[in-house]
């Protein structure tokens, strides 16, 4: 179940909204201090990262952080009553699915001294009707999910090692020894890509923690001469079911990391995106500088 079917709906949003921009923690100063967030990552039960949140000082919330989706905070529509949100405008129809804006007092998150913190900026959220997120919650009690958008400009790091989601600003890096830098493509919806290659060339991937595996589309799964192995399953999205194939690839290289024998779902889908999911970016410390549009991962060691 991919939670990266959100982006078209996101970009959509991005257009006609402009909240979440230079979003920042309220305390601290111009310096590169930096906010440690603990999260959640259990697979195979869990294979997400879910951090806890709070809106308008209510109840705790289990948010999914997905990398691909440039949003602030991305809500089920039973959200509004639950939460006694104060919609802002007027419903509104993307790609079929019914969405409302609702406006934001507070959202903070729980960082690792225990205290929730209170995150700037952030003064709206959408909440949508879809089956997606009653089956989020069903299987992992998750309530919603948070993008990019929330750490606009900033530098934020995804260790899977600590399970700690850390924020900074953005800063000059050095590459460690055995480390990876990879430059990031903003696209439209300011959703970042890299360049993953395999052994018939090399293929644009979103860098997606809202995708439980990694996913080719049709086109690369032929370029690097996937095989066939079985269904991955039924899969449900906020636009639908789908069914994917399950495929084993020789193998991918991510700079100089090399990576053999790798089994990926492909998507059928006409123009569908390749996700470079959590099952591989879970092997390492993922550190995002969207200022810059870097991508640092650093391999972590097997006990």
């Amino acid at each position: 179940m991919a939670v990266n079917i959100v982006r078209m709906f996101v970009i959509y949003c991005l257009l006609l909204f402009t909240y979440g921009r230079g979003v920042a923690f309220a305390q601290g100063n111009e310096t590169d201090e930096i906010w440690s967030v603990p999260f959640q990552y259990a697979p195979p039960e869990q294979p997400f990262v879910v951090v806890e949140a709070q809106i308008n000082q209510g109840r705790k919330l289990r948010l999914l952080v997905d990398t691909a989706a440039n949003t602030n905070v991305l809500l089920p529509h039973s959200s509004i009553a639950a939460l006694r949100l104060k919609v802002k405008g007027k419903p509104y129809v993307v790609d079929k699915i019914k969405a409302q804006t609702c406006c934001v007092d507070t959202f903070s998150l729980k960082t690792s001294n225990g205290e929730m913190q209170r995150i700037e900026g952030v003064s709206a959220l959408e909440a949508i009707k879809s089956p997606f997120f009653s089956e989020l919650f069903k299987q992992n009690q998750i309530e919603g999910l948070i993008g990019l958008g929330l750490f606009q400009g900033q530098t934020v790091t995804i260790d899977f090692e600590k399970r700690l989601l850390t924020v900074s600003k953005s800063k000059t890096m050095t590459v460690e020894d055995n480390s990876i830098c990879l430059p990031m493509t903003k696209t439209q919806g300011d959703c970042f890509q890299v360049q993953v290659n395999g052994l018939g060339g090399a293929a644009p991937f979103y860098v997606d923690t809202g995708a439980e595996q990694t996913t080719f589309n049709s086109e690369t799964s032929q370029k690097f001469r996937a095989k066939y192995w079985g269904s991955s399953g039924r899969h449900i999205t906020v636009e639908g079911i789908r069914h994917e194939d399950l495929m084993l690839v020789p193998q991918i290289t991510l700079g100089n990391h090399l990576i053999r024998q790798i089994f990926v779902s492909r998507d059928n889908t006409p123009e569908t995106d390749n996700l470079l999911g959590i099952d591989i970016l879970s092997r390492f410390v993922v550190t995002m500088d969207l200022k810059n549009s870097l991508l640092f991962l650093k391999p972590i060691k097997k006990n």
